[in-house]
């Protein structure tokens, strides 16, 4: 994905800030979560291919954060807390978790 699609994605413009890029994730995780469209499959499908689009971006975005603001290589990876850093890479195994067996069911159903 392009970098440009990926602001797009996130509802951001180049020149944020990482904390804004990370506030960006979250709001759009909250909103697009596919567990908040439970009672109908269509919509569901629809929160999870939306859910992969901005994990996608997401990754993006970071992966090329040191290139985007010239900062040294791994600075901006850091987080103000090491409490920070654990939640949002558990919150990132949790929900790839959660994406590899919801498709797991989905083909023991199928």
């Amino acid at each position: 994905m392009k970098l440009g699609k990926c602001f797009e994605v996130l509802e951001i413009s180049p020149g944020c800030s990482l904390e804004e890029v990370k506030q960006a994730y979250r709001d759009a995780v909250s909103v697009w979560h596919p567990d908040r469209f439970s009672g109908n499959p269509r919509l569901k499908a629809k929160a999870e291919a939306k859910l992969k689009e901005i994990n996608t971006a997401y990754e993006t975005i970071m992966a090329n954060w040191s290139r985007l603001k010239g900062e040294a290589p791994g600075e901006a990876l850091k987080t103000d807390s090491k409490a920070e850093a654990i939640a949002e890479t558990t919150t990132r195994v949790v929900l790839h978790a959660c994406h590899f067996l919801y498709n797991s069911l989905k083909k023991l159903k199928d």
